[in-house]
């Protein structure tokens, strides 16, 4: 059936006037002006948006689509400051959920700064008040988190971690072996977060770090069409292997909205929690950050991307994990490079001289912005005004002509892109400091539109044009020509994937 939206205004993201278009099934197959449109057609469905914006659905450049879902079956923590509110949550959690000294207790999204202590929570003090009950408490950053001595001693791994404190490696290793929820639970907490990134306008999602333990979920979630947006993933280069063979069908294309795209390698920490790995040290302190890997061993992974033709997916925040990044991929042809599309994902920290780099081996820079909002303050304080107000240096980019793309790294923040855009364009932290490198609306609606189709070589989203997948929203407002301050406030009235409405706020 054909669906003629007119009476609106059009982001089209491609500089082309129109304010009505006409969709067929999942394409959009004409596209100008109502009046010359509406007599093409005599047996469409006309919807009239009173004046509403229409754009293209927003994509996601990197999170944790699994991560979203769990945590929707876990402790949020994000409003804990102090141990005692995180003692008195978990207490009023095991009551309310009637839970077992056999099941795991798994919270998500305390922050240290944010606590009344300024520390970590540690294994003894959870001992001391649920002794018999495993439990791990993950940072809000993803990166580290607490395991009491019960969970420590199911993972064996009671002589380790002293404190029960587990940083990067160490955590990312060991949450993963923690037990899942049962697949029905799961099957729920992935439609519920599909529905959470569809209320902001995602039609495209990421599972940014795809690890073997995993792979039974996604395979339970195709074989169940669960999946409705499109979900790319990124497999931990350590597990491609296992994970490639046994996903086959999902090799470089969509099978039930599900698609294999590349690898993921983590070279350092983040920046709020000191482990971003740095030119300079962290104010007061002989601290460097933390770096995963050695030279060769980035060197290697770059070669197995490029010798497998897979899109190379690199988290790096700090300029010298930019720099370790850099230097693997100066060791080849940049033609070679080129064909992998490399993402730096976060590149908080990168530098001037690193953009012209990047430009010539094609890596785009992938921003987790909201870091100007949420965390910049902190940013401020362990590193000093001039090195945090150049964060995520979109500008930067545009004045390099070097194509860059936004992300929230959910669950760490919201996947909220209009928050995102608001961040880019205002740039004002949450205590209202003003940081540099501010950019235009439209430049930062490129970063999660046309920029993003171009990062996942999707070329039939991210913009409204004739032949293009139907994947579109509409907004009660148009965020080129509202207050800048007011971008954040911008409600996403519907969102529509492959012409079928799959959110209403009604």
């Amino acid at each position: 059936m054909k669906k003629l939206y007119y009476n609106c205004n059009i982001i089209t993201m491609t500089n082309k006037n129109a304010d009505a278009l006409i969709v067929e099934d999942d394409k959009i197959i004409d596209l100008g002006s109502y009046d010359n449109l509406k007599n093409k057609i005599n047996d469409a469905d006309k919807i009239n948006l009173n004046g509403k914006t229409l754009m293209p659905g927003f994509i996601d450049c990197h999170s944790h689509l699994s991560s979203v879902a769990l945590s929707l079956l876990q402790l949020n923590l994000e409003n804990a400051r102090s141990f005692i509110d995180i003692i008195n949550s978990i207490k009023s959690y095991i009551k309310t959920e009637n839970l077992q000294e056999s099941d795991w207790i798994q919270c998500i999204g305390y922050d240290h700064n944010l606590l009344k202590e300024k520390r970590h929570p540690t294994r003894q003090l959870l001992d001391e008040h649920f002794k018999n009950y495993p439990i791990v408490i993950q940072h809000v950053t993803g990166h580290f988190g607490v395991m009491n001595t019960k969970a420590l001693q199911i993972l064996n791994k009671d002589d380790q971690f002293l404190e029960g404190i587990l940083y990067e490696k160490d955590f990312l290793d060991l949450i993963r072996l923690v037990p899942l929820p049962n697949i029905e639970k799961i099957h729920d907490a992935f439609k519920k977060a599909q529905k959470i990134y569809a209320s902001y306008g995602i039609t495209t999602a990421q599972e940014g770090l795809m690890v073997k333990e995993i792979l039974p979920l996604y395979k339970s979630l195709i074989q169940n069409k669960i999946l409705y947006l499109d979900v790319v993933g990124y497999v931990d280069i350590k597990d491609k292997d296992i994970i490639f063979s046994n996903m086959k069908d999902c090799d470089e294309k969509y099978f039930n909205h599900f698609k294999l795209k590349g690898y993921k390698i983590i070279l350092d920490g983040s920046p709020q929690a000191k482990t971003a790995w740095m030119r300079k040290p962290y104010l007061n302190e002989n601290n460097y950050g933390i770096h995963n890997y050695s030279h060769e061993d980035v060197k290697s992974f770059i070669n197995e991307a490029i010798k497998n033709n897979k899109q190379l997916l690199t988290h790096a925040n700090g300029d010298k994990a930019i720099d370790q990044f850099l230097s693997g991929l100066e060791e080849f042809i940049p033609a070679d490079v080129k064909k992998i599309h490399p993402v730096c994902i976060h590149a908080q920290f990168l530098q001037e001289d690193q953009i012209p780099i990047m430009k010539k081996y094609n890596v785009i820079p992938s921003f987790f912005i909201d870091h100007v909002y949420y965390y910049a303050d902190i940013h401020i304080k362990n590193l000093g005004f001039e090195r945090a107000t150049q964060i995520s240096p979109a500008r930067s980019c545009i004045n390099n002509n070097l194509i860059f793309t936004f992300h929230q790294d959910s669950p760490v923040v919201k996947p909220d892109m209009l928050h995102s855009i608001w961040c880019s364009v205002n740039r004002l932290t949450k205590d209202n400091v003003s940081l540099d490198q501010k950019i235009t609306p439209y430049n930062a609606l490129k970063a999660i539109t046309i920029n993003a189709s171009y990062q996942y070589q999707e070329p039939l989203k991210g913009s409204i044009k004739i032949g293009n997948i139907a994947d579109f929203i509409i907004l009660d407002n148009n965020p080129l020509t509202v207050n800048p301050q007011n971008i954040k406030d911008i409600k996403i009235l519907a969102t529509f994937k492959n012409g079928k409405c799959i959110y209403s706020i009604n």
